[in-house]
């Protein structure tokens, strides 16, 4: 049998608040309302005397949004729902629904980090749902890759020209499969060496190495799967373009009109 309620309040603004509810205590319960963000302690007086209490917290949640949902593609050779999203979100999400070719998944539970891996699906594009406790839903979409098998499908050096910079070789590299990061190697001509790796950049299946001395220079191409693919590449310094010979070689009398040449 309850007397009446007290309600001490610490707002999270700084603020503090209390009031009391003696009405409409008979059925067990009872709706502590117009209460801000902050701690609440909550003192039940028997109607005998006594008196228990609890501390509650309301929370001022964050707007409900999308932060992060990043795909996981399904690398090659490997199960064909193995694909999986990175997701991460603000607000007090309390379900979600994952929809895709094939199937939909529903959650209602392991909402409180803000963040969780989506696992099991298939390559395609794959649309998220959340919603909130206010009855607020936001949504994305996101496609997941079937990856190709990881290879080098070109790597074309472009030599340094005579009186060019001595670093300015490069190389064109193209590539199949989905990359984590590149790493270059090199054993340049004047006996000196190097090493630099790349790792942003790579969505697009090539990329321009630059700044490469003359030498040999070894690329090994790191899959987002663990795989690695290696080629080595030669950039020369060219010399300088010039005549060093051009003999004739004159026609024969009575020989065809057109017989004439020049080693050149």
């Amino acid at each position: 049998g309850v007397s009446f309620i007290e309600v001490s309040s610490n707002n999270s603004d700084g603020s503090t608040g209390f009031f009391t509810i003696n009405q409409g205590l008979d059925s067990g319960d009872t709706t502590l309302s117009s209460l801000q963000a902050g701690s609440h302690e909550l003192m039940v007086h028997g109607i005998c005397g006594e008196s228990v209490s609890t501390t509650v917290e309301i929370k001022q949640l964050e707007e409900l949004a999308i932060v992060n949902a990043t795909p996981n593609d399904i690398c090659f050779g490997a199960s064909s729902y193995s694909g999986s999203i990175d997701f991460e979100w603000t607000g007090n999400a309390t379900t979600m629904e994952v929809s895709f070719t094939g199937g939909v998944y529903v959650y209602s539970d392991g909402f409180e980090n803000g963040e969780r891996t989506i696992f099991g699906l298939p390559a395609g594009n794959v649309q998220i749902k959340l919603e909130d406790n206010c009855g607020n839903m936001v949504e994305t979409n996101v496609e997941i890759k079937q990856l190709e098998e990881l290879a080098i499908t070109n790597a074309e050096p472009i030599d340094i020209c005579f009186g060019g910079f001595s670093s300015s070789g490069e190389i064109n590299l193209e590539w199949t499969g989905g990359v984590s990061f590149i790493e270059v190697s090199s054993n340049n001509s004047d006996g000196s060496t190097g090493f630099f790796t790349i790792n942003q950049g790579l969505e697009s299946g090539d990329t321009t190495l630059s700044s490469l001395q003359a030498g040999s220079h070894e690329l090994t191409v790191h899959g987002i799967c663990g795989e690695s693919v290696s080629k080595t590449v030669e950039i020369k310094q060219l010399e300088e373009l010039a005549i060093t010979n051009a003999e004739p070689i004159d026609i024969c009398f009575g020989g065809f009109s057109s017989s004439g040449e020049i080693n050149l």
